[in-house]
């Protein structure tokens, strides 16, 4: 992939236009056109910085390498219908050479209520890329994950999601969370990141702390939940334990949430679902 290629599908996937990809970097925006197309370079100096906005090293913003292992991009359709058409074909024609650049070759990915898609994205069943698709680009990214990772390695997850906000990031937090719930490969996730990505990109004021204490609640449930058998049928219950959860505690400081408490709470949900403890945690 040319660098001008990576360049812009990059800018895409960040849901920038060329107007606030250059005010991000202090340049015209004839400069990130003319790097568009090819027809000049960027410093080092700049290239730095164009790194940090698209959030990748400066070695794959040149070199396209190392691959991209932990990302959250959330593409931005314009409202005029030839600024549309041109970006669905920008996606076509780039999308699936940053897929192949990357060596992405596996996918789980589920709906959105109002028509969007989402698309994790690993190399060997390790995901840590998160692609939120709207609806007016979902197919367009959809037909470019299949011709490149094959219907073989795209799982549907069968989900659906009410809208891009925070139900996205309740969603991760909810339904990648059961031990017993995915595929032994879908657990090679790093959530916590993930989660923590997701939130910066929503604009979300929580800052630091409000991350630490999702962190916590998350590591206190999978803490509890592995040490048992958890049949399909007691799931529901648990998720909507959590769910309860989060809402209650995700805003408070993480130093003030009772772990003891909470894992005392999660244990009585589990034994009341009839969920035995594994062998090698009797005692």
């Amino acid at each position: 992939m040319e660098k001008r290629d990576r360049l812009k599908i990059l800018r895409l996937l960040n849901g920038c236009t060329q107007d606030i990809l250059a005010n991000r970097l202090g340049v015209p925006r004839t400069s990130i056109a003319m790097w568009e197309k090819g027809r000049y370079g960027f410093s080092s100096e700049v290239t730095v910085k164009l790194a940090s906005a698209l959030g990748v090293q400066t070695d794959y913003l040149i070199l396209g390498t190392p691959a991209i292992a932990n990302a959250v991009w959330i593409p931005i359709p314009p409202s005029r219908p030839d600024y549309l058409r041109s970006m669905q074909d920008d996606f076509t024609a780039l999308l699936p050479q940053f897929l192949a650049e990357n060596k992405y070759n596996a996918s789980y990915s589920d709906s959105l209520a109002e028509g969007g898609r989402f698309f994790l994205l690993g190399q060997d069943y390790h995901f840590g890329c998160l692609l939120i698709a709207d609806v007016k680009i979902a197919d367009t990214i959809n037909n470019s994950l299949r011709q490149i990772i094959g219907e073989g390695s795209i799982t549907e997850l069968d989900h659906k999601l009410d809208k891009l906000d925070g139900s996205v990031f309740e969603f991760i937090q909810t339904h990648w969370l059961p031990p017993g719930r995915l595929p032994q490969d879908f657990k090679r996730v790093d959530v916590a990141k993930i989660c923590q990505m997701l939130e910066s990109k929503r604009g979300g004021g929580g800052g630091d702390e409000k991350n630490e204490s999702l962190k916590l609640i998350y590591r206190t449930f999978n803490e509890v939940v592995r040490k048992y058998d958890v049949p399909d049928t007691a799931m529901d219950k648990l998720d909507e334990l959590f769910v309860t959860k989060f809402k209650e505690l995700s805003s408070v400081p993480s130093a003030s949430i009772k772990v003891t408490s909470l894992m005392a709470e999660i244990g009585k949900a589990l034994k009341s679902q009839g969920c035995q403890k594994r062998k090698e945690e009797q005692y």
